[in-house]
């Protein structure tokens, strides 16, 4: 089981690092950081759950660079545009959510995902997600190479210091990338990475 494990993590490293280096790439900024070492993978497996209690995860954003995310059953809700909307894996497809780190090394442009899971009353639900946490054995960047301003914070500090992502970023809902699991195609051309503001 360990080995299957470790495959799944490395898959989904690719798939992260490509995301995140062609983020960094439409945004002009700094590359994007190292994360194998700190990130790390987590299965939750959710019985059901007594009948008063609405969420078995009340709304939140995760404090990382990105969580992937696969599921078995519903229940797990993303909050868009001020609401909960449900949403579901397939048996062939993952979730990326933005999380607050991704928000501060972006400006904002890309906030944080809140997302919750609804109490659906299935037994034997089970999440398997990868935090993706950036390596801070070396300094890390802005990725948007743009001076700016955080409407619901401080004034950004100039993109060639580093930042400080130990301290949760500002943020707010963004709409998600499925990602279908199937071998990560390798071309010598740029993959669209759409809705940057």
């Amino acid at each position: 089981m360990t080995e299957t494990l470790l495959a799944w993590r490395a898959y989904l490293s690719a798939i992260v690092a490509d995301t995140v280096g062609e983020v960094a790439a439409q945004l002009g900024g700094h590359k994007a950081p190292l994360f194998e070492a700190a990130s790390y993978l987590q299965l939750n497996n959710y019985a059901e759950a007594d009948s008063d209690r609405d969420l078995l995860q009340d709304k939140h954003e995760d404090g990382h660079l990105v969580t992937v995310i696969h599921t078995t059953a519903p229940g797990l809700e993303l909050w868009l545009d001020g609401e909960a909307c449900p949403v579901e894996t397939a048996t062939d497809e993952v979730l990326l959510m933005p999380g607050s780190v991704f928000a501060d090394l972006t400006g904002g442009r890309i906030p944080a995902l809140y997302h919750q899971v609804r109490n659906l009353y299935i037994s034997n639900r089970t999440a398997l997600m990868y935090f993706v946490t950036p390596e801070l054995a070396e300094p890390i960047y802005r990725l948007d190479h743009r001076a700016g301003h955080d409407p619901d914070g401080p004034a950004r500090e100039d993109p060639q210091q580093p930042l400080d992502v130990r301290t949760p970023g500002r943020s707010g809902p963004l709409t998600t990338s499925r990602v279908p699991l199937r071998p990560p195609r390798r071309s010598g051309g740029r993959k669209e990475v759409s809705g940057l503001p």
